[in-house]
């Protein structure tokens, strides 16, 4: 079983510590120029997913950014810093084939519909990467407003802003710092829910949150159930919809028997909706809706799949939050310990 992968960066014109900048970004994903793809052993042209191409995106992101402005304290306008974020991307990951896990193309449907939806006018670009160990979607996000600010699209950095906001301070950074967490965790939270369930995809690997094998093997039981069910589902759909479409398309009695098909056959008969030939297109269309229900019955199980899986996730999160304050405490004790050691040697 596979674990979801989903980050999200923001980058400034100029680079930062790591040489890193909007023009490495556009190099490395759509030039796959040697410096800005050494990772890769084979690099190869990205594939257009949705949206404008990478030169658009980068010729619309350089005269937004030369043009941007901000107004200082005095209330004097001026142009943005050149380190001023004014590009934020999303990076997606398919971990591959494997059983109960959806294909690529489903994965990449689903992927492409959660930022529509999140980032809306916002979500510029979506390519494909196919030349490394697996398939992943770069998404690439401007800013809306005069200034660009980046951060805005940034969960995490946004949440931290709102937070340090005329405040200062130790305490008020490590505040904020908790509020960048919280904020990135429901971030991760909705990418799992919209993509990584019915993907058939675990939210986290189990190293990285300290799971026991009983719990990571509980949590891919869930998310595999739901991703079976869902399946199950939409293939009965899918199947009984064509039937449907198959026996009564350009009947005139389509619409009698729909009606006639949610009593009894003697009722639809004393009702007057069957004659002849029409009576057997009946019976067709009461067992077509003792399928929709059986579909019906599978939708309700993912629902409750879903809350299981969920549930499982709170439960690892106040973990995750004792182990935190528990570190916390400690870190204070000794520093008490420490400053007391310091005052008596004094």
């Amino acid at each position: 079983m596979a674990y979801q992968f989903a980050h999200i960066e923001t980058y400034s014109r100029k680079p930062n510590k790591r040489g890193v900048g909007t023009q490495f970004i556009f190099d490395e994903a759509s030039r796959r120029t040697p410096a800005a793809c050494k990772h890769i052993e084979h690099p190869a042209p990205p594939v257009l997913v949705f949206g404008m191409g990478l030169d658009d995106l980068e010729r619309e992101h350089d005269a937004r950014a030369a043009e941007a402005t901000m107004t200082n304290q005095k209330g004097q306008v001026r142009s943005i810093r050149k380190d001023q974020k004014t590009l934020a991307c999303i990076v997606l990951s398919h971990p591959g084939g494997g059983d109960g896990i959806a294909p690529v193309s489903e994965w990449q449907r689903r992927s492409v519909r959660w930022l529509q939806k999140r980032y809306g006018d916002r979500l510029k670009t979506v390519v494909r990467h196919d030349d490394e160990s697996h398939p992943h979607l770069h998404a690439y996000l401007l800013p809306e407003g005069s200034q660009m600010l980046a951060r805005t699209l940034h969960a995490g950095e946004a949440a931290k802003a709102e937070f340090m906001s005329g405040k200062r301070g130790t305490d008020a950074n490590r505040v904020g710092d908790q509020a960048y967490r919280k904020a990135m965790r429901e971030w991760q939270d909705d990418y799992f829910r919209s993509v990584g369930v019915p993907c058939g995809l675990a939210r986290i690997g189990p190293g990285q949150r300290r799971l026991s094998r009983s719990a990571w093997q509980a949590e891919q039981q869930a998310v595999q159930q739901v991703r079976h069910v869902s399946t199950r589902a939409k293939s009965l759909r899918t199947r009984y919809k064509d039937d449907a479409a198959r026996q009564f398309s350009g009947s005139g009695w389509f619409n009698k028997i729909a009606v006639a098909a949610k009593v009894r056959e003697k009722d639809a008969e004393k009702a007057g909706f069957v004659r002849g030939a029409a009576k057997t297109k009946a019976v067709a269309m009461t067992k077509i809706a003792d399928k929709n229900q059986e579909i019906d019955a599978l939708k309700s199980r993912v629902d409750s799949l879903k809350t299981d899986v969920l549930e499982l996730e709170k439960k690892i999160e106040i973990k995750d939050s004792v182990i935190s304050n528990m570190k916390e405490e400690t870190s204070n004790i000794k520093r008490e310990n420490k400053d007391e050691i310091e005052q008596n040697d004094a």
